[in-house]
């Protein structure tokens, strides 16, 4: 049951490869947070950077303990081997800390194969996203998310209380993107709410994708935009919060 959520890293290959057969683009996700062996994570995502080369891979900072030359280091590996980096936006208490990384990552034209993570959750991200259009133009690469850290962030003050706010934060961020959309870069909608879906869906944009979880994505094959899925992976007592989260998240899906 649990593997429809997060398989251990000797069946990644093969749930690669039944996606990229389906037209599917997998992100590979080492689900690691909040780790305190920063140069062990750091190893292990090198090495799958260069087991995995030509592939998209999701980064969460916190697994990096936010050492920015660590990161550094990672994002020039991935470009020397051809791949995506998207950096995941985590919690209020260190979520500034990541936008400033990442930020400054961006600002390079070098590292346009990194994506920024925007929360549509948070009452700040609209004005955010729209900034950065302005700012960094065809160096911005975007993924946007609701955000799946309420249990841990309702009471911070920079979130919207009620869910609708959030939706409505979350579809004119989709039609901000869409009025500028040939002068950004590419982006990743990352959502399971079927009218976010139905906003995107017949997007022909060969920079637009729409992404899912692995273990959440069986409602989203008619469509014309291109697909990607969430391929978390790792060891499985070091994936328990993952895997809480999203419980938190989406009970319902456990059942």
């Amino acid at each position: 049951m649990i593997e429809r959520f997060v398989i251990p890293e000797s069946k990644l290959f093969h749930k690669l490869v039944l996606y990229k057969l389906n037209n599917v683009i997998p992100i590979i996700d080492y689900a690691v947070e909040n780790s305190k062996q920063t140069q062990a994570f750091e190893t292990n995502f090198k090495r799958m950077l260069e087991t995995y080369p030509n592939n998209v891979f999701a980064l969460k900072l916190s697994g990096l303990n936010l050492d920015e030359s660590a990161t550094n280091r990672l994002i020039e590996e991935a470009r020397v081997h051809d791949s995506k980096i998207l950096i995941d936006a985590e919690n209020v208490n260190i979520q500034h800390k990541i936008e400033a990384i990442t930020n400054r990552i961006i600002s390079h034209s070098k590292n346009k194969h990194v994506f920024k993570t925007y929360q549509m959750y948070r009452n700040d991200s609209y004005t955010t996203l729209a900034n950065d259009i302005e700012t960094y133009n065809t160096n911005l690469n975007v993924k946007l998310v609701r955000g799946a850290y309420m249990h841990t962030d309702r009471f911070s003050g920079r979130l919207y209380t009620n869910k609708s706010d959030t939706d409505n934060a979350y579809n004119d961020a989709i039609a901000l993107l869409l009025q500028n959309q040939h002068r950004i870069g590419q982006v990743i909608f990352a959502t399971h709410n079927k009218q976010s879906f139905e906003l995107i869906k017949h997007t022909t944009n060969d920079n637009f994708y729409h992404a899912s979880l692995m273990g959440f994505d069986d409602n989203f094959h008619s469509c014309n935009i291109q697909r990607m899925v969430y391929v978390p992976f790792g060891p499985p007592y070091q994936t328990y919060p993952y895997l809480i989260r999203r419980f938190l998240e989406n009970p319902i899906a456990f059942v």
